[in-house]
């Protein structure tokens, strides 16, 4: 995917967010502010899923103009709630394939020193989640860093055609499980997924860039060689029914 070129240009490329840790920006979520796709201030509405203790875009996005809808089961309910502004809605919720109420340990994922151990936190589908915040209207900007459910989230959005009015999309993907695999697992699960993103371009998005997450915790070293692949990225993509100009080449 890496290697694939962009199959739309956004002229005005730029980063919302972000924190430098080590040099290396991490956070940031890239946004096309072209006049066919851009958000409009005071007229624009994100969809922000999994925060934890990072909210640098989702604030970023509050300053543009933006209603931020926040949500992940992993932090307190309350978390978000004190010192945001008017704009921001803090909602713990995850998103998933199915709506269930599920017990997790958070002692390994979460930052919060207050929120550790085994909580009940509530996963829900799209369509449940915006009813459970009583949003019924355009989401235009979609951002997705849910640790690995991001796939069965889309292939639920897609089968249910959930994402009609949507403009952009961020999602992190992850593809850490695959190494375990046998290679025959491998490739039918790596066909599986690029199924996946094939009929993101069916219901009208086509890709802006790929990053590599660049992080040592995602990085896989491949056995036997000096060679290492990193297991995750983000993928930016644009709703095609645009007047955004069409590219053959890499945009960098």
């Amino acid at each position: 995917l890496e290697q694939e070129p962009s199959q739309v240009r956004c002229k005005k490329l730029v980063e919302l967010g972000g924190v430098s840790c080590d040099r290396i920006s991490d956070g940031g979520k890239l946004v096309c502010l072209d006049p066919e796709v851009s958000l409009k201030p005071h007229g624009c509405v994100v969809f922000s899923f999994g925060l934890g203790d990072e909210v640098s875009f989702d604030n970023a996005a509050d300053r543009f103009g933006c209603d931020v809808y926040m949500m992940d089961p992993t932090v307190p309910p309350q978390w978000y709630q004190d010192g945001s502004s008017s704009r921001q809605h803090f909602f713990s919720v995850g998103l998933s394939n199915q709506t269930m109420v599920e017990a997790m340990d958070l002692e390994q994922s979460s930052n919060l020193s207050d929120w550790r151990g085994v909580v009940n936190i509530t996963m829900a589908t799209y369509d449940d989640v915006r009813k459970l915040i009583k949003y019924h209207g355009t989401v235009h900007y979609l951002k997705m860093d849910i640790e690995g459910s991001e796939w069965k989230s889309l292939d639920y959005m897609m089968e249910n055609d959930l994402l009609q009015g949507t403009q952009q999309i961020i999602v992190e993907l992850h593809l850490l499980r695959f190494f375990r695999m046998t290679q025959e697992q491998g490739v039918a699960r790596l066909r599986q997924k690029w199924l996946l993103l094939e009929r993101l371009e069916e219901h009208g998005f086509l890709r802006v860039r790929y990053q590599a997450t660049q992080s040592s915790s995602t990085l896989h070293r491949i056995q036997g060689t000096n060679r290492t692949l990193q297991t995750c990225g983000e993928l930016f993509l644009l709703r095609s029914n645009s007047s955004v100009g069409h590219s053959n080449s890499h945009e960098q």
